[in-house]
């Protein structure tokens, strides 16, 4: 009864603590970073003009009638955020991104790696021309389709991550701001 109890317990126990650790987790993963805050001194200011440059000061305000209604203005400076803006989802970037570029990736990944996946099966089963394999062809067999398959499947998966790549950054130059004079 007292090994049943002791069990319970630290099941319990158990439990409590991957609970916390959890809601640990949670909160961290919500609670706001300095490093927002701290976007302002890594980035490089604007320039809003090359008439006015990089710096607003008093008399720039002036002439150009930027920022009206500061008291004891002396000088401004913009900077980029870019945690503001439209966020991209994963539905515009599918939408812009080729259908067929895991399948292409994934063919020549397996056009290049077809005949290496084979030496290996050969390599595997120690075949030679007089005796064939000396151990189980089964493991050529193995060898062959595991080789192959996973070069098939790492060129799909690179032909569609460097698809993804492409159509976020053509997502990216299509919103990016050009000045119109």
């Amino acid at each position: 009864m007292n090994i049943l109890y002791n069990y319970s317990h630290a099941i319990f126990t158990a439990k409590r603590f991957i609970a916390c650790v959890l809601v640990l987790l949670l909160l961290l993963n919500c609670a706001p970073r300095l490093t927002h805050y701290r976007e302002y001194g890594l980035k490089l200011p604007l320039t809003i003009s090359h008439r006015v440059g990089d710096v607003v000061d008093a008399a720039e305000r002036l002439e150009f009638d930027l920022l009206r209604g500061i008291d004891d203005f002396v000088y401004a400076e913009y900077y980029a955020i870019f945690t503001l803006g439209q966020s991209i989802t994963s539905t515009e970037i599918s939408r812009v991104k080729l259908l067929c570029a895991a399948l292409v990736g994934g063919t020549v990944s397996g056009a290049i790696m077809f005949f290496p996946s084979f030496i290996l099966a050969l390599y595997a089963c120690d075949f030679s021309l007089e005796t064939g394999c000396k151990r189980s062809g089964v493991l050529g067999w193995v060898t062959f389709l595991g080789v192959f398959g996973l070069s098939v499947a790492g060129g799909a998966a690179g032909g569609n991550s460097i698809d993804k790549r492409n159509a976020l950054r053509s997502i990216k130059e299509a919103r990016r701001p050009y000045r119109v004079e």
